[in-house]
């Protein structure tokens, strides 16, 4: 995607690292940049009515909170979850590249693809039961079937709206009626889900 960019944006853009667990931004505060993760995990959270953190994305590479650019300030909270290296374009100059050199058209199949997955989380997290929730993010998130996790299962429940111990519990009893396969990869964190279709 950067390579997308025209050079006199690229040119001003600023290298931010961040450590794990260190914030990037806080809800309320004014864009200054838009930021495209390169390496690493950032997580853009807001609190529940009831104080539950409640996770909103997690982005393991591309831009993040795109709608900054025109907000006056942000609607959630963006953190590093792990070690991550980000590109800081000014906001200012970014807008201002927006009408020039087809760049507009390249921004808008961004945020088409976009639009698209936060749709699939709006309805997954309407679903009632966590089975259904699960199930949908097989047939949403994953190809053929096969969802493969680039973080912890506690990260999915909270991007699932749900308890880690609901996500356990849930998780163990479709793979107890055979609904599910979960096949544990290189590292206890990778998981790869097989959704059995009835025949």
């Amino acid at each position: 995607m950067l390579d997308q960019l025209p050079n006199t944006l690229l040119q001003q853009r600023k290298t931010v690292q961040l450590e794990a667990n260190q914030p990037l931004f806080i809800q309320g505060t004014k864009p200054k940049f838009l930021y495209f993760l390169e390496e690493g995990e950032v997580q853009l959270t807001r609190c529940g009515q009831q104080g539950e953190t409640c996770t909103l994305q997690r982005i393991q590479q591309g831009f993040l909170a795109e709608a900054s650019l025109f907000a006056e300030h942000y609607h959630c909270d963006a953190h590093c979850s792990k070690k991550s290296r980000l590109s800081a374009f000014p906001i200012k100059a970014f807008r201002q590249q927006l009408g020039q050199d087809g760049f507009y058209e390249v921004w808008i199949q961004l945020l088409s693809k976009e639009i698209k997955r936060l749709r699939n989380q709006g309805q997954r997290l309407a679903l009632n039961s966590a089975s259904d929730r699960i199930i949908h993010c097989l047939q949403t998130e994953g190809e053929n079937g096969v969802l493969r996790l680039q973080g912890s299962i506690k990260e999915w429940a909270a991007e699932l709206g749900l308890s880690h111990e609901t996500l356990y519990r849930t998780l163990h009893r479709l793979q107890k009626q055979k609904q599910l396969e979960i096949v544990k990869q290189k590292t206890a964190t990778q998981l790869k889900l097989t959704m059995h279709c009835p025949t």
